[in-house]
């Protein structure tokens, strides 16, 4: 009996130690395939950066550049040379889908505009970044039906913009052999390009109302910068406001409003309004935003949308967004949080981003607030 009993108890001991050894071995061996499937790894990328989110004519859809990876991609407008993936999406309001689409955008910080339809999207590619290298690409129309892209210029351009009744793009061409930047439109029917000027101020031009005129600034002649209004049917330049070498601020960031009667632009802390038919020119609202690529304003019947610091803050953070009634002369307080890219999505909604990620619409009248985009975590 007693020999029996250490025959069993030695045969369990045994039976453990076999179960130790494989558990052992198991261990090890997951411990390897983990470290193999480590070394081989797909890559995992960061949570999507969303900007430059710019609303289709009738506001039923937001096209945005989506980014994914790259060192600092939220830092400012979220492009820079590290950058893995630089696409163009599209969002739509109606059925709250997106659709990312294959068309690798450029660096500028305006790159892409709706064409002459919700289904064409006109950006600069950043396929061709090799041979253009910095802002520069060259520029292509997507059908997102077919996800077909054909080319409308061959490269080094930037800034593109369609116009409001959809009948031409404008954009800003870069002579690489000058160092000068000239602003060209091409009727999108038929092709036919025009040179409005040789020698703009690549950073700043826009549509009036209707496809008849264009904005832009320009050398003054006295070593400042004036605002230019070119008429597309007399082919007429207008010096509108000139700034001299010695103002301590510069015109920027035109807009102009929806009956044409006046122009808007940031002079320094201050918003003017320029009427264009006496010349006039008055102080709108103080406005002291001024990070990066995030500064905009938008006009529409509703009032000119824009950002506005916190308390004098101007570094990244919480800002307020403002709506401005050039009628009442008041700016009224919607919203305050880590916004960029204000622009208006329809009469009384505007569309803003919120953090690095989330695109929001904010109602104007009564500051409801709605979530239309945020990417799914991987």
């Amino acid at each position: 009996m007693e020999l029996t009993a250490r025959n069993s108890t030695l045969h369990s001991m045994l039976k453990r130690s076999s179960l130790l050894q494989l558990s052992f071995v198991v261990s090890i061996a997951a411990i390897a395939f983990a470290l193999a499937a480590w070394q081989h790894r797909e890559p995992v990328f960061p949570i999507m950066t969303v900007v430059h989110p710019v609303a289709s004519p009738s506001g039923d859809k937001v096209a945005f550049v989506a980014i994914r990876g790259g060192q600092g991609a939220g830092a400012s407008s979220g492009v820079d040379s590290d950058t893995i993936s630089c696409q163009l999406s599209v969002l739509s309001r109606t059925n709250g889908r997106i659709k990312h689409t294959q068309a690798e955008v450029g660096f500028d910080p305006y790159p892409m505009t709706w064409g002459s339809s919700e289904s064409n999207l006109i950006f600069v590619s950043k396929a061709e970044r090799d041979r253009f290298p910095g802002l520069f690409g060259s520029l292509k129309s997507l059908n997102l039906r077919s996800s077909q892209a054909a080319q409308i210029s061959p490269g080094y351009v930037d800034r593109p913009r369609a116009s409001p009744e959809l009948q031409y793009i404008g954009y800003i061409f870069s002579n690489t052999t000058t160092g000068g930047s000239s602003l060209k439109i091409q009727h999108l029917q038929t092709a036919q390009e025009t040179e409005v000027h040789p020698e703009i101020n690549a950073y700043h031009w826009c549509w009036g109302p209707n496809s008849n005129c264009i904005y832009y600034l320009k050398d003054s002649g006295n070593g400042g910068l004036a605002i230019a209004r070119y008429d597309l049917n007399s082919m007429i330049e207008m010096i509108l406001f000139s700034a001299i070498e010695t103002d301590i601020h510069y015109p920027s960031h035109l807009i102009v409003s929806p009956d044409d009667l006046h122009l808007g632009f940031q002079y320094g802390d201050n918003f003017r309004l320029f009427e264009i038919e006496s010349g006039a020119t008055a102080r709108g609202f103080k406005c002291d935003y001024y990070f990066q690529d995030f500064v905009n304003f938008d006009w529409n019947k509703a009032g000119i949308c824009y950002l506005d610091s916190v308390a004098g803050k101007r570094e990244k953070g919480p800002v307020r967004l403002m709506v401005y009634n050039p009628d009442t002369r008041i700016s009224s307080l919607i919203a305050t949080e880590a916004f960029a890219y204000p622009s208006w999505l329809d009469e009384r909604t505007i569309l803003v981003r919120k953090g690095d990620n989330e695109l929001w619409a904010y109602d104007a009248l009564n500051g409801k607030c709605s979530m239309l985009y945020r990417p799914a975590c991987k």
